[in-house]
């Protein structure tokens, strides 16, 4: 965990950061898609409500026809004034209040939950919803006259009568100041809806940027530190191959493996290594490479000592008296002379 909070502390956490970020954009991406949804059905709800009310002015007019015609009887109904009057009555007051859909025909349009849709024309809505509640009164006793009424009875049919012709006066009325008034609200309605998205692309636009602004900076300080790294490290080995080239003495490094490294010194090839080339001996045990010259007993006790000093809770200062390789008798081929050096 020491690599994450140390030196490449900055990166990960700006890569966190950039992370989380985008999830975030990512999550209001899909809220705002949800709600462009109910803003384009919340259009098509306002822009019905003009169409509903020519409805509802047409179903009072079929009902007059079918009282002067004689053909109201016990089983008539005014389905074709009541759906659209339920239907009207529920959307305005969904827009006003952001009560939700669930009248008749209504389906599963949930959706007029929020108010804002309010503030896209309030004066306009206001107006509406004050016209509305007395025409609304006076509707409802027609749509809602087969329920109430018995037309076996001659009497109701004439009070049916009164009804109609009174519904059908204010609808004469109201009708033209209502429909513009929808008309109105439609169309504040559909540049509310477009002023979000307008927004919404806004949002994504600056989120693409800070994004793409994000990632240069990530790059640009991952490359920058690593080749400050980089030059950190090239310096060490320089300066390590510079002691090792001039030491007298026979240095090289070993591995948890007791494998050699590639960094050795030039005497050590001459001390240890028999002046062998270095593809003889590097990545090469150790241990085989020695033993040929020391006895069975070193060897063993070399082995166990390179065991001990790769442990973690080795003690140097103990090590480096117990080291059973710190002065040893060998014998060294010398290839120049054709004899052993011991």
């Amino acid at each position: 965990m020491k690599i994450f909070f140390g030196k490449y502390k900055l990166i990960v956490l700006s890569i966190l950061a950039f992370v989380v970020f985008d999830a975030a954009v990512l999550v209001l991406n899909i809220n705002q898609s949800y709600k462009l949804a109910n803003d384009a059905h919340a259009i098509h709800l306002a822009n019905r409500q003009e169409s509903l009310l020519h409805e509802m002015h047409a179903g009072l007019l079929k009902a007059q026809n079918e009282i002067y015609a004689n053909q109201v009887t016990a089983e008539t109904d005014f389905e074709n004034l009541e759906i659209p009057y339920r239907q009207f009555d529920e959307v305005i007051d969904s827009f006003y209040y952001g009560a939700s859909l669930i009248g008749m025909n209504q389906g599963n349009d949930q959706l007029l939950n929020e108010q804002n849709y309010k503030q896209a024309n309030e004066r306009a809505l206001e107006d509406m919803q004050a016209m509305w509640s007395e025409y609304r009164h006076v509707i409802s006793l027609v749509a809602y006259a087969n329920y109430t009424m018995d037309f076996s009875v001659p009497n109701q049919i004439e009070q049916l009568e009164v009804k109609v012709k009174t519904a059908l006066e204010l609808s004469s009325q109201y009708l033209p100041q209502l429909a513009s008034l929808s008309k109105q609200f439609a169309n504040s309605v559909e540049q509310f809806a477009e002023q979000k998205t307008m927004d919404m692309r806004l949002l994504q636009q600056v989120s693409i940027v800070l994004s793409i602004l994000f990632l240069v900076f990530i790059l640009f300080y991952a490359v920058r530190k690593m080749s400050k790294s980089d030059e950190a490290t090239k310096v060490v080995q320089n300066e390590l191959a510079l002691i090792l080239d001039t030491v007298d003495d026979g240095l090289f490094l070993l591995d948890r493996k007791q494998l050699i490294g590639n960094q050795y010194s030039k005497n050590s090839k001459k001390i240890i290594f028999e002046n062998k080339e270095a593809h003889q001996f590097v990545g090469h045990d150790f241990l085989e490479l020695i033993k040929g010259q020391v006895n069975e007993q070193t060897l063993l006790e070399a082995k166990s000592f390179l065991d001990v000093m790769f442990s973690d809770h080795a003690s140097v200062e103990l090590l480096a008296q117990l080291n059973p390789l710190k002065k040893i008798q060998t014998q060294i081929f010398d290839h120049k002379n054709q004899s052993f050096i011991t």
